[in-house]
């Protein structure tokens, strides 16, 4: 659990770097309302994906160059449970938490970075957690992007935590105990979160949004509306008496004709849409435009209400160890400077007192000479952080298909004979043998489960070669990875 408070002393930007909208808006605090001081929406028409040029020229936008920034992952990159763990003890609610983060993804630890804090005391001796979870190589992937973009980035979280900041802070009365659910209802998305009073008790992401409300309503809508139901079922199994008493629709529900009577009809608890601009002050044009759209900018204003209650802090090490890093080296650099000063000092008081300044000189060539040493292993160190970063480019991605290849093929024992990569088109091909047909579909099973490749699929049959009594096989695929234009 992160303890750190991230409370900008000015204006400061938030923003979402997400798979098909990019939102970025510049919040100044107030004690009660977030002033938005510019809000910049827009969709990423590149089938790559989000660039840095995108980002820089958001903040160029917004005006937000030199700012603090708060970045967030959107809800369907990471993986958000809510737990009650019986202890009040803090070590203990850690070691929980640890144990039960393996549990809740299908990656190894070293796979995934994790962060959770407290959401409430539901009864005596029971602790209310909030984990999350994400990718390591997600957040990498976005780091360098912010730095390619000009961007230093102060706390990175995810957007249910701005959710619950924009309901609990900008939404909920004060001493309200009833039990509401909010749907924020994005592109290609809905984040459903169920309060009892200002604590969350359920949440779950629906891979369902305005992108397939407004092609077809009659369809869709009819699936949304299940989906929920749905949802409700299973949070009702484990809690029978906890269900809604009225339900909040916000971001691009507003632009889904009848969605709040449909979910009245549906639930039999009232309905209602709530503009995501409510707890805020300015940004109104551009809100409203988002929000007919179909986008939601309702965990952008949570966060810009209370940047200080964004207590998830993800980070990747080498991120953290080179920050680190260029910090030790300024303050070797400050340190050289005030050597340097001290030495010109000396020098002219030398002039008066020949013996001090020989005496001092030598002193401070001997701190020099100590110096040195450290200077070249922060160095080399830096070197070798350069050497990572570089190595995790996409330029470098058929290296590491081509890894992945390799370990696919061992893992369900065949031999390659010859792989190819077009990393323009995203295209791959391999050539081989395996002992049997099932070796031969393991293969592609564990092309398929790769995070490399993507709709890996066996070119014709697999045919036995009588010479070698070894099945050959061809097989294609695309790639989750692919060098720039």
């Amino acid at each position: 659990m992160n303890t750190d408070v991230w409370r900008p002393k000015g204006p400061f930007v938030v923003v979402e770097p997400g798979v098909e909208w990019l939102k970025m808006a510049v919040c100044r605090p107030s004690r009660s309302k977030c002033v938005v001081q510019a809000l910049h929406v827009s969709r990423i028409e590149s089938a790559a994906g989000i660039s840095p040029n995108d980002l820089a020229a958001a903040l160029k936008a917004v005006k937000g160059g030199g700012l603090p920034v708060l970045a967030y992952l959107p809800r369907q990159t990471a993986t958000i449970r809510l737990m009650e763990l019986p202890s009040t003890d803090a070590g203990e609610i850690a070691d929980m938490v640890d144990l039960q983060a393996a549990r809740q993804t299908p990656y190894t630890r070293d796979e995934i970075a994790r962060d959770y804090r407290v959401i409430g005391c539901p009864r005596e001796g029971y602790t209310a957690v909030m984990l999350a979870l994400a990718q390591r190589a997600v957040l990498r992937q976005r780091f360098y992007l912010f730095e390619e973009a000009g961007m230093e980035i102060g706390r990175m979280s995810v957007a249910s935590e701005g959710l619950l900041s924009w309901y609990v802070r900008g939404i909920a009365q004060d001493g309200n105990g009833g039990r509401t659910m909010v749907l924020d209802v994005d592109w290609g998305a809905t984040e459903m979160m169920l309060f009892e009073g200002t604590r969350p008790v359920f949440t779950r992401n629906l891979l369902l949004g305005t992108s397939q409300l407004l092609s077809d309503p009659r369809v869709w809508k009819e699936k949304f509306l299940e989906e929920i139901r749905r949802s409700l079922e299973a949070y009702r199994s484990e809690q029978p008496s906890c269900m809604p008493e009225q339900a909040v629709v916000t971001g691009g529900g507003a632009a889904v004709p009848g969605l709040a009577d449909d979910l009245r009809g549906a639930l039999g608890v009232p309905a209602e849409c709530v503009d995501s601009m409510k707890p805020a002050s300015g940004g109104a044009e551009a809100a409203a435009a988002a929000a007919a759209r179909g986008v939601s900018v309702a965990a952008l204003i949570g966060f810009g209400i209370a940047p200080e209650d964004a207590q998830f802090s993800f980070a990747p090490e080498t991120f953290v160890m080179r920050k680190e890093l260029v910090g030790k080296a300024r303050g070797l650099t400050i340190l050289t400077s005030l050597v340097m000063a001290c030495m010109a000092s000396a020098s002219a008081f030398g002039m008066l007192n020949f013996f001090g300044r020989t005496h001092r000189l030598r002193l401070m060539e001997r701190e020099l000479a100590a110096l040195e040493p450290e200077v070249k292993r922060v160095e080399a160190m830096l070197e070798v952080s350069r050497a990572a970063q570089a190595r995790m480019k996409p330029r470098n991605a058929s290296v590491r298909a081509a890894g992945e290849a390799h370990r696919a093929a061992a893992a369900a024992g065949v031999m390659l004979d010859s792989m190819s990569f077009d990393m323009r088109e995203g295209r791959a091909q391999m050539e081989g043998s395996g002992g049997s047909w099932q070796d031969v579909r393991n293969f592609v099973g564990n092309l398929e489960q790769s995070p490399c490749f993507r709709n890996a699929r066996e070119e014709g049959s697999s045919a036995l070669d009588p010479k070698t009594g070894r099945y050959r096989f061809r097989v294609s695929c695309g790639l989750e990875i692919r060098d720039a234009e």
